[in-house]
């Protein structure tokens, strides 16, 4: 007796795009929100982090932070990205394929700018040390939350004690890219 065997479908893959989708779908009722793209990546564990990129209407009035509180209440929680970068643009392929690439914001820029928020400062520059100006480990936890959310980098301890300078946290960060690349 013969049996047909059918091959099974990967479900995992049109699972992802639903969840992408519904997430994406959330943002965009946000009013603030203009854009979204969405990236499913797959844990050694078997489940999905989000990455979500986003794009807000001007005046530029939410921020990451608040926008992920907003987004918690409205889907369940093992939808809620783990970063959320705002962009100041997405640009499409031109092969029309959905996929988004961000155009980057200037790191240092940024990361001058958290290093001053968590320091309570007015401004930093890239050359300032953040334990010069104060830092300590309770801060570092801010911090590096901060730069996963605005950056969409996952950055530890070790790193801002060995790099705390925003320039030499920038080298640490693109030799490590590179080494994955």
């Amino acid at each position: 007796m013969s049996r047909s065997h059918k091959p099974a479908l990967d479900t995992g893959i049109t699972e992802s795009r639903a969840e992408n989708s519904q997430i994406e779908a959330a943002l965009l009722r946000h009013e603030a929100v203009s854009q979204v793209s969405i990236t499913a990546t797959a844990m050694p564990s078997g489940s999905r982090e989000f990455s979500a990129l986003v794009v807000m209407r001007p005046p530029r009035s939410v921020s990451s932070e608040e926008l992920l509180a907003w987004l918690s209440d409205r889907i369940p929680a093992h939808l809620v990205p783990s970063s959320l970068t705002v962009c100041d643009l997405l640009m499409r392929r031109l092969d029309g394929v959905g996929t988004e690439a961000p155009v980057a914001p200037d790191r240092s820029a940024v990361l001058c700018e958290l290093f001053a928020e968590v320091l309570n400062l007015p401004t930093v520059g890239v050359d300032d040390d953040l334990f010069d100006l104060g830092g300590h480990s309770l801060l570092l936890v801010r911090l590096i939350g901060r730069i996963r959310t605005r950056l969409g980098i996952e950055v530890g301890f070790r790193d801002l004690f060995q790099a705390s300078t925003v320039n030499s946290l920038l080298r640490r960060i693109e030799a490590r890219a590179a080494e994955m690349a």
